[in-house]
């Protein structure tokens, strides 16, 4: 055996010995540390999801006919926003692992992924795929936060890349689906206001013509005009007030209807509310519940009069 042969079977066995020491002092960490997923499922096999946050009741989502709704224990079943919902799953099902916090149970209040977190189940109808605790988040430098997770029937609580709690904490109205239209801001064609004391007005797009817009005989300036096209081509409740039908909803303050190019319409009706100064109550003949719209935002970009309109 040459020199040179010696000297490579001695680095060989140098480097086996080295990496057989490595993963001996790692133990069983470092291995998890890699997996590359947490959660062996897609989001086409989850029909419902079960979010149960400390102290407060369980909140429902279930997918039916590809749609998904949402209740709590103490509701009933509202339209949920399927992309949020779709978003979330995502998120919970391509984890990031980063490392292994601990494996030690008398750590899991700390990390806050026992009863102290926010623990998620995910079915497959009847079968249950997977329960994850959503825990404590953790610094990931000066502008960024990831979270600690743990699977139920695992000790090992891992870091994960991004910020989950902002997802999972949210409330029953925070997942309802708040589209009440969404439109075309090219096809709006006229827009009526119907205000109190006479003072209604109706606004035309000129046709072949996307920013002349007109009221009777008189050109309006068109950059008062985008802000209220802008708010009612894609129309998005703050909140819900289930409290109030819409058979009771009572007589109106301001009527909004929009006309699009090809006849279609859609119309808007608001109160102000009594308890709270801050929004403005609103119903709307194809959307099922009574709803609320940020006052200051309507005021401000839409509830313009006819001569804040004009050119100058």
């Amino acid at each position: 055996m040459t020199n040179a042969t010696k000297t490579l079977a001695v680095i060989f066995v140098v480097i086996s010995l080295l990496t057989a020491a490595v993963k001996w002092s790692s133990g069983p960490e470092a291995s998890e540390a890699f997996r590359s997923e947490l959660i062996s499922a897609d989001t086409s096999q989850v029909s419902r999801m079960v979010i149960e946050q400390p102290a407060q009741g369980p909140l429902t989502l279930e997918k039916s006919e590809r749609k998904w709704r949402v209740s709590s224990a103490s509701s009933e079943s509202y339209p949920a926003d399927s992309q949020d919902v779709n978003q979330a799953l995502t998120r919970l099902l391509n984890l990031n692992i980063t490392a292994v916090a601990t494996r030690n149970p008398e750590n899991f209040t700390r990390y806050r992924v026992d009863s102290t977190g926010i623990r998620v189940s995910l079915f497959d109808g009847e079968n249950l795929l997977s329960k994850i605790f959503v825990g404590a988040p953790q610094s990931a430098g000066q502008r960024s936060l990831n979270n600690y997770v743990r699977l139920d029937n695992e000790d090992a609580v891992y870091a994960v890349e991004g910020y989950l709690q902002s997802t999972f904490t949210k409330g029953l109205d925070d997942w309802r689906n708040k589209t009440v239209w969404d439109i075309d801001q090219s096809g709006i064609s006229q827009v009526s206001f119907s205000y109190p004391a006479d003072s209604s007005f109706v606004i035309e797009k000129v046709p072949e013509a996307d920013q002349t817009w007109v009221s009777g005989s008189d050109t309006l300036s068109y950059p008062s005009v985008r802000p209220i096209l802008r708010e009612l081509s894609s129309l998005e409740a703050s909140g819900f007030v289930d409290s109030l039908a819409k058979d009771t909803f009572g007589a109106e303050k301001y009527t909004l209807r929009v006309t699009l190019s090809g006849g279609e319409q859609h119309q808007l009706r608001l109160i102000e509310s009594e308890t709270d100064t801050t929004v403005y109550l609103a119903s709307n003949p194809d959307f099922p519940y009574v709803f609320s719209m940020e006052k200051n935002t309507w005021d401000e970009q839409v509830l313009k009069s006819r001569s804040e309109l004009l050119n100058d």
